[in-house]
């Protein structure tokens, strides 16, 4: 694992050390091959911190012999890079979710026409929402882990970015479907 300071630290320096330790930049898209910085929508919250108001935006990029996760908040900037053989496994779980959706709701006739639950979701109304629960993706090293909030991406997405990288046998998922609650007459 190596930890680069990105506030203090060069662009050169940053590539070479992710040649170094990671390899090359996998493409998984147009937008994120022109950002270079992979999937976002993550948050990461530092048990170390004290204060947990300022939250991390965090992102995940691949590469070819390993994994880079970006957090940024108002007061820090650093990028984490882990070769795969440092990656233990990688767990992407959630809660279930309890819904009641209306018959003819936006997220009912998305379901109808065949859409995911996942791609639905963001359909459903307030009214609609019993309990709701973020997925969290969990990266195990050997004598750490990291817990990364799924708030702003859907599951699908990363899941696919990282078969994409190789991880494959390294991933292990548990994203039950929701309870769909009957409204009461």
């Amino acid at each position: 694992m190596r930890t680069i300071d990105l506030t203090t630290t060069s662009a050169a320096t940053v590539r070479r050390a992710v040649a170094e330790t990671c390899g090359h930049t996998l493409p998984h898209g147009f937008l994120a091959q022109w950002l270079g910085k992979g999937i976002g929508g993550l948050t990461f919250t530092d048990p170390a911190d004290t204060n947990s108001e300022h939250p991390y935006k965090a992102n995940m990029a691949f590469f070819t012999a390993g994994m880079g996760i970006y957090f940024r908040n108002r007061f820090a900037n650093r990028l984490i890079l882990l070769h795969s053989d440092e990656v233990r496994n990688i767990e992407v779980t959630r809660q279930q979710e309890v819904i009641c959706p209306f018959p003819f709701s936006v997220y009912s006739l998305l379901r109808k026409s065949g859409m995911t639950h996942d791609k639905a979701a963001p359909y459903l109304m307030p009214k609609e929402i019993i309990s709701h629960h973020d997925s969290v993706c969990t990266v195990f090293i050997p004598e750490s882990f990291i817990t990364l909030h799924m708030t702003e991406t859907q599951p699908q997405k990363l899941l696919k970015a990282m078969h994409l990288a190789g991880l494959s046998e390294k991933i292990k998922t548990n994203l039950p479907s929701p309870k769909i609650q009957l409204p009461v007459s």
